[in-house]
């Protein structure tokens, strides 16, 4: 895993490549774990083998391809992954637990195959060898694997026999030509795998360091619907910056308070509550927003959601328009984080169900009122129009409303960016 440029995400690589019947039809996957885009390179030259599988069983839930979840996949273990319990991570219907072949397999691994097999998960022998020394572990296998690219044919066929014996279903590997897919078949295998079927495709997938994990479980907090100063100051001890961060802000003239605000308590009485989370939210947004191009996603951010409140504010719906400030200010997590939102709203589950159905590209009552905001940047007057004439508002109070959310972001992120 790598960190991006931007500094927001950490990149992942890793590769999967389809395990097939004899029809040829998909029986499952195997992943492999890549430092780059290249098919060609396996493990990171800076981190051991352990430290890739950590990253492949923590990165697959954001891999896009929803066909990792409708069928087996293959993932290698290290002997130190198998000690660490790496695999009871994933349900054990869904993973093989796959570990490369050797002389002699130890006593206390053995014990811990013991254990997996117990719980339900299914073990791989790669590069299967019948060595007399580990049939205690052999029996409790379920796949042994061949590499039809080393293994001469007698090999293969005394290797293919002791398996047999086993009970074990045998995958031929690294087949790249329809005379060894044939040879294969007639051999008595039951899977195969291999660039005559499919070379390995590549994902790069991102995903939020441990530090803006903490960010997002602030963000979850401020969301509740029961939150109260209680709750407020919990939030504010959990991270020592941001009280200090706040009240430097909520003294930026962007606010206009006469009097300078000194203490939590003192901002609740002159913002209320839902003013006072939503600064806090605008604040823990603002540390994403390092680069040139994040904070014109922030600015943009705070655009949408000012304008959207102000029009709220006009239609005399106070609460619709906290709700459509909170709308707007999320509707770029997507962007910021360059992750798909459904990924993130994961990370916000207590995040009202409407604000978060919208996000997600479902049609629900508050999706016009962000098309409206989105319409407005792309200068879309006629798609505007009909919108207005949709939600009742009149074109009158639109662009003072606009103007006014527009001088207030760019004041806001001058104010809230570190």
């Amino acid at each position: 895993m790598t960190d991006s440029s931007s500094g927001i995400y950490q990149e992942s690589f890793f590769a999967y490549q389809p395990v097939l019947n004899a029809e040829q039809k998909v029986w499952g996957y195997e992943i492999y774990f890549r430092d780059n885009e290249s098919i060609n390179t396996f493990l990171l030259d800076n981190r051991n083998e352990v430290e890739a599988t950590r990253e492949v069983i923590s990165g697959i839930s954001c891999c896009p391809d929803q066909n990792l979840g409708k069928a087996k996949v293959i993932i290698n273990f290290t002997e130190e992954a198998i000690f660490q319990n790496f695999a009871y991570a994933l349900h054990p219907e869904f993973v093989i637990v796959q570990l490369a072949d050797k002389d002699c397999f130890s006593q206390d691994l053995a014990d811990e195959v013991r254990k997996l097999v117990e719980a339900g998960y299914s073990i791989s022998i790669d590069d299967y060898k019948a060595h007399p020394a580990n049939v205690e572990i052999y029996r409790r296998s379920d796949m042994m694997t061949f590499n039809m690219l080393v293994m001469g044919e007698e090999e293969l066929k005394r290797n293919l026999a002791a398996a047999a014996d086993l009970g074990s279903i045998c995958l031929a590997k690294k087949i790249e030509t329809q005379e060894q897919f044939g040879k294969a078949r007639e051999l008595g295998f039951g899977l195969f795998q291999g660039f005559f079927f499919q070379k390995p495709k590549i994902h790069k997938i991102r995903e939020i360091p441990s530090g803006e994990l903490v960010r997002f479980e602030i963000l979850e907090m401020l969301c509740r619907k029961d939150l109260d100063f209680d709750v407020i100051s919990d939030i504010v001890s959990k991270d020592a910056s941001l009280s200090v961060r706040l009240l430097k802000l909520l003294n930026n003239p962007v606010y206009g308070l006469v009097q300078n605000v000194t203490s939590l308590k003192q901002a609740v009485v002159y913002l209320g509550l839902e003013h006072l989370t939503q600064w806090l939210k605008i604040i823990i947004l603002s540390d994403i927003a390092q680069s040139h191009v994040t904070k014109e996603l922030l600015r943009l951010s705070l655009l949408r959601a000012k304008f959207l409140q102000n029009i709220g504010n006009t239609l005399l719906i106070e609460r619709e328009a906290n709700r459509l400030f909170l709308l707007g200010l999320f509707s770029l997590l997507d962007s910021l984080y360059q992750m798909p939102m459904n990924f993130i709203m994961g990370w916000l589950p207590v995040l009202d169900e409407e604000i978060r159905m919208t996000l997600t590209g479902e049609d629900t009552d508050l999706s016009l009122w962000l098309k409206l905001a989105v319409s407005m940047e792309n200068s879309n007057w006629s798609a505007v129009g009909a919108i207005l004439a949709q939600l009742g508002i009149d074109s009158d109070d639109l662009m003072p409303r606009y103007l006014d959310a527009l001088k207030w972001a760019n004041l806001a992120i001058k104010a809230s960016v570190r």
